[in-house]
């Protein structure tokens, strides 16, 4: 059976998901490029960059060392990391359950 002409649906991320994906790739105290982050959390070019923007502004990542092209998770970022693995922990655990 030919696949020519059904599209497979992808199921969309969650918000929190994509914006968990691009402080991870970020979290390295040298910093990453954009490129890095939309090849790694799997984004375009410009969805990675209005995540970004969104980031920044609430302080969970910021430029690198004043490189606008460098970007890099604050604390901030890495606590909402840290809380949302382990809300995401006891959802699974609960389920299992």
């Amino acid at each position: 059976m030919s696949k020519k002409g059904k599209k497979m649906k992808r199921q969309k991320r969650a918000v929190f998901d994509v914006l968990s994906d691009i402080l991870k790739v970020a979290d390295k105290a040298s910093g990453v490029k954009k490129t890095t982050i939309v090849y790694q959390a799997n984004l375009n070019f410009a969805k990675a960059g209005e995540y970004i923007g969104m980031l920044i502004e609430q302080g969970f990542m910021r430029n690198c060392d004043g490189k606008r092209n460098l970007y890099v998770t604050t604390e901030k970022g890495r606590q909402f990391l840290s809380k949302y693995r382990q809300l995401i922990e006891e959802f699974e655990t609960d389920r299992i359950s």
